[in-house]
């Protein structure tokens, strides 16, 4: 192919997509970046020197391909300042930079099962116009995330289309500019005060003859502009990856030359104790045996405001060598990457197989912490100072430590015990409002899936959920029921998968409200979807469909499915969570009011994505 010059468009920032807000271009798919795969596609026809628009956090992105080698191709870097005004601000930018050559035009947000490029013909690349590279109508279409869909009509002239009212194929966004058309498009551009974006200049270039169609078909493709689509993605590339058939029969079972088996026990306790925080420096914290060593306690910016300077200065006054660390708020630090930054700063200042890590803060802080003690000097000391509902009630009552993935949550994680949880239900009193419901989500899963006393006294509740006797009961018989199930199933294998209730669907609605919803809004409405797939399975009647119902909607916590997220992406998603199994999702599933149903002893049920699908119809408004 003679065309030896592309340019990629990376200037956007695009929607979140995954945990950490990374910029479009810059987010993995298939485990390396998007602007990597669009490079790549071009390096195959041999395109030797590439324009790459860069706008929002460019210097990340050119930093980011500089760093990398890509066989000799000459980068450029073209800023683009109104990167906010969309596509047409970025072909506006390449005016005076661009030669008078054949070009190639990409975005960098799509992905092919096969390069693009091979389905240009020769005969395009001889006319003296330009070309955009269609996908012909078929059903995959409709998954690829692409919005500018074209019904083609009177001689070739294109305009876009909706859905219902059929359509030809979807723009892929590439383009191919015979000489000197791309100058001349942004001159067009320039000149005309009608053309405001960017289709409109494609279908000015339409109106001139000057635009032709190439249509493809029988490639999987996605323009990756959603977390939705983001998944869809990575679940084509997991089909498609290499798969290798075993063979079982014909192995060889030889016995093995020794074998051992590990019991660990660790006891942990729990203090409950209102206002206790106050009086840290007057508390047995760190035991004896320990005093010696270098401590850490870890907490986010709002808690060192709020609270946490005075408690570090109060055990630093006991006479303790402990160091404080201060991570900024939110979900994203919950991450690898703040892992390893936490795990080189850790171990730069100096630790020892005594030294102890205190949480303290929501789970956020409580998850990161404790993976961070169970896996530096493969284990070291843990204790928990939770400040949250959700975190008293949950995160930090129990051994399951993790950060997230950035394809979903606690997806990297261990199981480690911590040595002390201290709670103290006072400062509950500082939580927002919003917060405090999202707390309370968890305490009402284990009365609706352990204790029908513990469920009637959350109907029967009359008060302000921000009265501290109030606080104090729902969080002591929240541990009472979690610590129960906890000590004869730790990991979660029998019944104590009642603590995943409602986390299946919770999970995949979290990620893909983009975090907009927390976690105990993303489980309140995961255990009205659990609910309705009960009852479509017929394990249970509407009546327990409606007791979820009735105490969600009492702490006004949400219970239906937010419109925008469709019940498709749904189903993807929830093939990123560890109970997937064999095509399966595995559900935990209830048959009344505190009481698990289990299939002969096993309580993890299979639902084929039918019984979902038509379960989650009843999920929405």
């Amino acid at each position: 192919m003679r065309t030896k010059t592309g340019i990629i468009l990376a200037a956007g920032k695009g929607k979140r997509l995954d945990s950490q807000n990374t910029i479009k271009p810059l987010v993995h798919v298939g485990g390396k970046p998007l602007i990597d795969w669009n490079i790549g596609y071009m390096e195959e026809i041999g395109i030797k020197h590439i324009y790459i628009v860069i706008g929002c956090k460019g210097k990340l992105v050119k930093n980011y391909i500089l760093s990398n080698d890509y066989n000799g191709i000459k980068f450029e870097f073209i800023n683009n300042p109104n990167w906010e005004n969309g596509i047409l601000s970025s072909l506006l930018s390449l005016d005076r930079f661009i030669p008078n050559d054949s070009i190639f035009l990409s975005p960098c947000d799509t992905f092919f099962e096969k390069s693009p490029y091979r389905y240009f013909l020769k005969k395009d690349l001889k006319d003296n116009g330009i070309v955009s590279l269609i996908s012909e109508y078929n059903n995959h279409a409709n998954n690829s995330g692409a919005n500018l869909i074209i019904k083609e009509a009177n001689h070739g002239k294109i305009f876009p289309s909706k859905l219902s009212d059929g359509y030809d194929g979807i723009s892929t966004g590439i383009y191919y500019f015979n000489n000197k058309m791309l100058s001349k498009s942004i001159q067009f551009a320039k000149k005309n005060k009608e053309i405001s974006n960017f289709f409109e200049l494609i279908n000015y270039l339409s109106n001139k003859k000057l635009l032709k169609l190439r249509y493809f078909e029988n490639c999987e493709w996605f323009d990756i502009n959603t977390p939705s689509v983001r998944i869809r993605t990575e679940m084509f590339l997991r089909k498609n990856s290499v798969s290798i058939n075993v063979d079982s029969k014909n192995k060889l079972m030889e016995k093995p030359f020794n074998t051992f088996t590990t019991k660990k026990e660790v006891k942990t306790d729990i203090f409950v104790r209102t206002g206790c925080l106050n009086n840290i420096d007057q508390f047995d914290l760190i035991p004896e045996s320990h005093s010696q060593s270098p401590h850490f306690i870890i907490m986010d910016e709002n808690i060192e405001t709020l609270f946490g300077d005075n408690i570090f200065r109060k055990i630093k006054s006991s006479g303790y060598n402990i160091k404080k660390i201060v991570l900024p708020p939110g979900e994203k630090t919950k991450s690898l990457y703040y892992y390893s930054v936490l795990t080189e700063k850790i171990i730069s200042e100096g630790i020892d197989e005594k030294t102890i890590l205190i949480s303290l803060g929501g789970g956020i802080t409580n998850n990161i912490t404790g993976f961070l003690a169970s896996t530096l000097y493969r284990g070291i000391y843990l204790i928990h100072i939770p400040t949250t509902l959700m975190a008293q009630s949950d995160a930090a009552i129990g051994i399951k430590q993790a950060v997230d993935g950035d394809k979903g949550k606690n997806l990297i994680g261990s199981y480690f015990e911590p040595m002390k949880i201290i709670v103290d239900p006072s400062v509950l009193l500082n939580s927002n409002i919003k917060w405090l419901r999202d707390g309370l989500a968890e305490c009402i899963k284990h009365a609706i899936a352990q204790s029908p006393e513990f469920y009637k006294y959350f109907i029967d509740y009359k008060g302000n959920i921000k009265d501290l006797e109030f606080l104090d009961f729902v969080v002591k018989r929240n541990i009472e029921l979690k610590t129960k199930l906890m000590k004869d199933d730790p990991k979660e294998k029998r019944e104590a998968l009642v603590l995943q209730y409602g986390h299946t669907v919770g999970h995949a609605v979290e990620y893909l409200s983009g975090y907009k919803l927390g976690h105990g809004e993303s489980v309140a409405i995961g255990m009205v979807a659990a609910a309705q797939i009960s009852e479509t399975l017929g394990i249970c009647d509407k009546e327990l469909v409606n007791s979820h119902r009735r105490v969600l909607k009492k702490y006004k916590l949400p219970f239906t499915i937010p419109a925008n997220i469709k019940i498709d992406d749904i189903l993807i998603a929830l093939r990123y969570n560890k109970r997937y199994l064999y095509d399966d999702v595995q559900f935990v599933l209830l048959n009344a009011i505190g009481s698990l149903w289990d299939y002969k002893g096993d309580y993890s049920i299979p639902c084929n994505n039918n019984i979902i699908k038509e379960s989650l119809k009843s999920c929405y408004d």
